[in-house]
This record gives C-alpha cells, structure tokens and sequence, in this order.
C-alpha cells in the first residue's frame, strides 16, 4: 500500500487561540459583565438617598430622552421585557414621576409621560449618573473615552446585529 503523506498550508489550518485568553480574569465578556455590575452598583448607591432604584433610573433616562413611549416601545429602548417593566412603572406611577394616559390614535395603547415631578429629578439625578461616570473614567484621556466607547458600541452591534449610533 502506498501512502503519500498530505502536506497542508499551515495558513489555511484554523488558528487555535489560547484558553488563557478566556479565563474569567481575561475574557472580554467576563471583564465587560464586571464593568456593568460596578457601573450599577455604584449608581445605585448614589441613587438610593433619591428612593429611585436602578430600573427606575434606566426607564426615566429613556423617558426623559423620549416621552409618550407606550410599555412595549420602553422595553424595547430598554432592551427589556415588557412585563419587567410593569413594577417599574407601578413604582414610578405611585412616586408621581410618570402618569399613564391611553394614545389619541389607537385607544388599546397605553402611552407614558413624565410628571412635572419626573422632569425635575432630571436636573437632580443626571449629576448623579455623571459623577459615577466621571469616577468611572478617571484617569482616561477624552480620546481614550471615545475609543471605549467605539469598542463597546463595535462588540454590542456584532452581538445583535443592530448597528449602533457613532
């Protein structure tokens, strides 16, 4: 039997990449997860003397950027369920910082508005959010922050196909 040993490009074999890559102090997702959870953390710490909880804090940015949205448009901006909203909204509604009023066009559609009261946490909370940024990013140049924020925007539209804003 004749065997002729096949000799293959080593450019066209799959590039294996290193575990070591992917452990959870190197891996980008498990980095990337660890930021998100102290982003909150701290926010919501510096939320709390406010009473006004993350998830209520993540509905009234979209709200104060966007008002009249129904529940499933917030969601969506949100990136949420619709259903965990409904707390949300149940708390912000007894707070007075949003009222719910049915659409003049499609009567089965709920729309959310912000209170005089809601408009004014704005000018109370965003400091808030800025200063956990600021803190977050010390040490950063502005091109630094720009670049992160490019990076981020980057792995979050190859993960869901959406392209984000630039």
């Amino acid at each position: 039997m004749n065997l002729k040993s096949k000799r293959t490009d080593p450019s066209s074999a799959p590039k294996r990449r290193s575990t070591d890559l992917f452990g959870p102090d190197k891996s980008l997702g498990y980095l990337i997860r660890d930021v998100h959870r102290a982003f909150v953390r701290e926010l919501v710490r510096a939320l709390e003397r406010h009473e006004v909880s993350g998830a209520q804090w993540a509905a009234l940015r979209v709200l104060w950027e966007e008002e009249g949205l129904s529940q499933v448009q917030l969601a969506e901006r949100m990136r949420t369920e619709k259903a965990a909203l409904t707390a949300v909204l149940n708390a912000l509604e007894r707070k007075r910082y949003i009222v719910r009023s049915r659409d003049k066009h499609d009567r089965r559609k709920i729309n959310l508005h912000l209170t005089r009261a809601g408009h004014r946490l704005k000018t109370v909370l965003l400091p808030i959010s800025i200063q956990v940024h600021d803190r977050a990013t010390s040490g950063m140049t502005a091109a630094d922050r720009v670049n992160a924020r490019k990076l981020l925007q980057r792995i979050l539209a190859n993960l869901t196909n959406v392209e984000v804003e630039r």
